[in-house]
């Protein structure tokens, strides 16, 4: 079965944005921190959870192409890049957290890149057809 470069692109990304997401639950498992620290409190709890699977559903819809999924996680991402002055201080407090950090955005750049090549191998597509 051959796949669409586009359709390559979105599993590529979509594989890399789950195993960061699962890393990332991983690791504030084992370092009591944030979702599962020892005093969250249930709405934090409840938050929380809210959100992973709200994350994981757009997972899952850019694995499945759509296009409108794509378009908002780029979008959340600039969106993160943007307030980071804002949030430099939590982000930046330990070497730990650094680099959690560093690593979270790196993982997350290089799945943006994926999914901007998806558009751009689309375009081409397109391009050819016409």
């Amino acid at each position: 079965m051959k796949l669409l470069p586009s359709r390559r692109y979105d599993l590529w990304a979509s594989t890399l944005l789950f195993v960061d997401l699962v890393l990332g639950h991983l690791g504030s498992f084992m370092a009591h921190q944030g979702l599962y620290a020892p005093a969250a409190s249930s709405s934090a709890i409840g938050i929380g959870v809210t959100t992973a699977a709200l994350l994981l559903a757009l997972l899952l819809c850019m694995r499945k192409g759509y296009r409108w999924a794509k378009i908002l996680y780029v979008a959340l991402f600039v969106l993160g890049v943007l307030t980071l002055p804002l949030t430099y201080a939590t982000l930046f407090a330990t070497p730990w957290a650094t680099l959690r950090y560093v690593t979270h955005f790196l993982v997350q750049f290089v799945a943006s890149i994926f999914i901007l090549e998806g558009f751009r191998a689309d375009k081409r597509a397109v391009g050819t057809t016409a």
